[in-house]
């Protein structure tokens, strides 16, 4: 597969994960556990498709901050998106242990982040 098609593929699998935690499964549907899981997939196959992009091979990780930090070593800015790089622990922790917190995850405004992530990497593509 070359690199568009294999970006367009990263694009594609992000957009199911968002269109499945854009279906506005509550809590009692869907556990932090699983929407955390769902909206880190997205955020690392979007982060893997800019890097892509700026013609950089991404890590094999499922690290965000180690992604965003070969991004920011091209000058990529991440206003208002830092929250989503804290869901690393939902690739493989959380998938296997309880996410006990006092607060839940704040599902609108990480679902507002992921989606201007998604913006940044379409505007991109053009």
């Amino acid at each position: 597969m070359n690199r568009p098609e294999r970006v367009k593929a990263l694009m594609a699998a992000a957009g199911r994960d968002l269109a499945l935690l854009r279906a506005g499964l509550g809590p009692e549907l869907c556990s932090d556990e699983i929407f955390g899981f769902h909206l880190q997939q997205a955020a690392e196959k979007l982060l893997k498709a800019w890097l892509m992009l700026e013609g950089l091979d991404p890590q094999f990780t499922h690290d965000l901050g180690a992604l965003a930090a070969q991004l920011r070593a091209k000058g990529a800015v991440f206003e208002g998106m830092e929250d989503l790089l804290d869901l690393t622990p939902f690739a493989s922790q959380f998938r296997y242990e309880s996410y006990e917190v006092v607060v839940g995850l704040d599902r609108a405004e990480l679902l507002a982040m992921a989606g201007k992530l998604e913006q940044q990497v379409i505007a991109r593509v053009k």
